[in-house]
């Protein structure tokens, strides 16, 4: 499995890829918390992966935001790292 950690907000936290049965039902992603971790699909093509990391990291950050604008936030900060990984 793979995992590291990463300092959001001054606290660490742990982000693991899990196998999608081990995430609710319709979702590729979950912030937990309590204790502090992230957990995303281990089976998403790479942008959809930079995708739900990015969203999830949102969550854990600024817990408080409505899912509508942390997905807005998400999707367009995704597509500037990508549209820029793919101008070099």
């Amino acid at each position: 499995m793979r995992e590291w950690t990463l300092d959001i907000g001054g606290k660490e936290w742990a982000i693991k890829f899990v196998q999608p049965s081990r995430l609710p039902d319709d979702t590729e992603g979950m912030c937990y918390l309590h204790p502090k971790k992230i957990h995303v699909a281990n089976n998403l093509a790479p942008e959809r992966e930079t995708l739900q990391i990015g969203h999830e990291i949102i969550h854990a950050r600024l817990w408080d935001l409505d899912h509508a604008a942390v997905y807005e936030l998400a999707e367009a900060i995704n597509t500037a790292f990508w549209r820029s990984v793919n101008a070099k």
